[in-house]
């Protein structure tokens, strides 16, 4: 019992510790002007996000709770040159500048074919334009993750370093969770993206659901007739995964409509390996453990818009989405240990599968 006290209160020592270590710093262009909305990411030494912020409007950033160790330090901005800097935390780090340079074989590129993303600043938000830029081939999600002032970590869509976020797409809001909306703009085209809009101040009517709201804005079909795309693409890592996705436009002179479909299919992996010092100056105690997860996965997308004209002053407009998820499997298999003085005193294997079922009408 005198053992275990002395563990917990080891941990919360360690935990009250960790969480004095935060890293400050600024970012500036080459004309010393201070530069917001970039993206600054600490990452582990396999190249997991750990932690990660973007910086205010006067350039500075603040990763707060920092666990003591070893770090690469990504510092991000469309249209510039990625910093990497490997670092080494065990105290706070303060007031460092880092100095972002322009890609400039970006901007030769951009200018030969398509024109530069632009960002507008707003008192209560970022608008990022991209339609007809270089960010326009490829799927949303990939803009998405260019995006600044937005962090993805596993998945997971980060605003001020918050999940609490509302998702609009056309200022309509859409109920949907971090898989599915990655899902329906992987199977969305980004050529059908005009801007992203961040906004981190929301309106009254938003305050009390969201930090902060993310507005997707989409192309309208402005040209009379009808076009169609259709595309896909195809993963593979451990395993294979792909997918496919079409969208389909049609307008006359009383009628605007635009229906997209995706369809998702492969076989996902995660492995993963912790350890857990429990060591204290009586003996040197580990906890070990591997996790290898599968999933298996067969996803629908469906989304449509559309507007009738109902005369020169008032229209009528309908829509709807669907996600359909008929057969996911997940199996866990979890390996541990215990090793005391590098002996391993015990170990256990955990087997968990799952199926689940999951549909979203909107």
């Amino acid at each position: 019992m005198k053992k275990l006290s002395t563990t917990i209160l080891l941990l919360f020592l360690t935990s009250f510790c960790f969480a004095q270590i935060f890293i400050k710093g600024v970012i500036i262009d080459t004309k010393n002007s201070s530069m917001p909305y970039v993206n600054i990411v600490l990452l582990h030494e396999d190249n997991s996000i750990y932690k990660g912020t973007t910086t205010d409007e006067n350039g500075t950033f603040n990763i707060k709770n920092i666990a003591k160790g070893t770090y690469k330090l990504r510092i991000s901005f469309v249209g510039y040159n990625t910093i990497k800097k490997s670092i080494s935390i065990i105290e706070n780090l303060e007031a460092e500048t880092f100095t972002l340079e322009e890609n400039t074989a970006f901007l030769k590129s951009i200018e030969v074919s398509v024109k530069r993303p632009t960002i507008q600043r707003k008192v209560d938000r970022l608008v990022f334009h991209v339609e007809n830029t270089a960010l326009s081939s490829g799927n949303a999600w990939e803009v998405l993750k260019k995006t600044p002032g937005l962090i993805i970590n596993q998945d997971k869509i980060l605003i001020k370093n918050s999940q609490n976020i509302i998702i609009l797409i056309n200022d309509r809001r859409v109920y949907l969770s971090s898989t599915e909306l990655k899902e329906l703009l992987e199977g969305t085209s980004a050529a059908d993206i005009t801007a992203i809009e961040v906004i981190t101040n929301p309106p009254a009517k938003y305050e009390a659901e969201g930090s902060a709201i993310l507005n997707i804005k989409m192309k309208k079909n402005l040209t009379t007739g009808y076009k169609a795309s259709i595309g896909g693409s195809f993963r593979k890592a451990r395993y294979k995964s792909g997918n496919m996705f079409t969208s389909q436009y049609y307008k006359n002179n009383w009628l605007n409509f635009y229906a997209s479909y995706s369809n998702n299919l492969g076989r996902g992996s995660r492995l993963e390996e912790e350890f857990i010092d429990f060591s204290n100056e009586n003996s040197n105690e580990i906890f070990h453990s591997k996790l290898d997860r599968n999933s298996y996965y067969r996803k629908h997308n469906f989304k449509l818009n559309s507007e009738i004209t109902l005369t020169p002053k008032s229209s009528l407009t309908f829509g709807g989405q669907i996600y359909y998820n008929p057969d996911e499997k997940i199996k866990n298999l979890i390996n541990s240990e215990v090793l005391i003085d590098n002996t391993q005193n015990s170990s256990f294997v955990t087997q968990n599968n799952a199926n689940s079922f999951n549909k979203n009408l909107s």
